[in-house]
């Protein structure tokens, strides 16, 4: 169960850090968008690789790891399920259903 509770604290600390680092970056990416020439996915593209890489993220996705590992072994009925179980269920689905939505798209689209 320690395996488990672990890549779940893992991958949900990871979408949860892209998430909200690719948000600021987006929007900080429009603020300056105007006076650049880039448009469309090139405007933002950068910024999100900026946010990925950036020391800031990789801090807040081991912040959030242990917090959820931590949470995932508490004693407490409540606070596992209100701030384990829920968050690393939650987070991750729509995540991996954009990422499998774009892979079929990108799968049908080599067909025809």
């Amino acid at each position: 169960m320690t395996i488990v509770r672990g890549a779940l604290s893992g991958i949900a600390a990871l979408f949860l850090t892209f998430t909200l680092s690719s948000f600021l970056a987006i929007v900080s990416t429009f603020r300056g968008v105007s006076g650049s020439k880039a448009t469309g996915l090139t405007a933002v593209s950068g910024g999100l690789a900026a946010a990925a890489l950036s020391p800031v993220f990789w801090i807040l996705a081991i912040l959030s790891c242990a917090f959820f590992y931590w949470t995932g072994g508490q004693a407490s009925r409540a606070l596992r399920v209100g701030l384990f179980w829920i968050p690393t269920l939650l987070i991750p689905v729509p995540g991996f259903a954009i990422a499998a939505l774009v892979a079929y798209a990108f799968l049908q689209s080599k067909r025809g």
